[in-house]
């Protein structure tokens, strides 16, 4: 014990510190490791509830849009017609209508009109969000969004799918 003390002392002539100075530093830099933990655990919470904060905005504009308060009413929804599927395929026409909206819910999350349904629910939801956005943390992609949106999809379609 009394040569670790000697070792601390000697050390601290080296480096012109008294060993009551080096101790302070030391416990100093616990501090500011303490205070840098603080600030990186606030920063992941903020991340985590913007994430969950722009999760639940999707799925609202899902509930306006759709007219439906809980997702058990999305049984109900109607799927895209299939012709005017077809005749989309075809002919580039009728294109998926936001006012009207129905979903391919036969068809595969990642076909052209799902796709396509999609990009406009994006669009939309960034309209609806652009003033909320100057403000929140962190920004977020137009893909990291549109990923979102097909996933509230499947989730839909998967309730759908169970009470046919």
């Amino acid at each position: 014990d009394s040569k670790e003390h000697s070792r601390k002392q000697q050390r601290a002539k080296r480096n012109g510190c008294t060993t009551i100075q080096i101790e302070e530093k030391k416990a100093a830099l616990k501090k500011d490791d303490r205070n840098a933990y603080r600030v990186r655990f606030y920063i992941i919470s903020l991340f985590i509830n913007a994430k969950m904060c722009v999760k639940a905005r999707i799925r609202d504009m899902f509930k306006d849009i759709l007219k439906i308060s809980q997702d058990d009413e999305f049984i109900n929804s109607s799927e895209a017609d299939p012709t005017t599927i077809a005749q989309f395929f075809e002919h580039g026409t009728p294109t998926p209508n936001l006012t009207d909206l129905h979903f391919d819910l036969l068809g595969d999350p990642d076909s052209t009109w799902n796709t396509m349904v999609f990009d406009m629910l994006r669009k939309e939801f960034l309209r609806r969000e652009a003033f909320v956005q100057l403000y929140c943390l962190p920004a977020m992609s137009d893909s990291y969004i549109e990923t979102l949106i097909k996933n509230r999809f499947i989730k839909l379609r998967l309730v759908w799918i169970q009470g046919m």
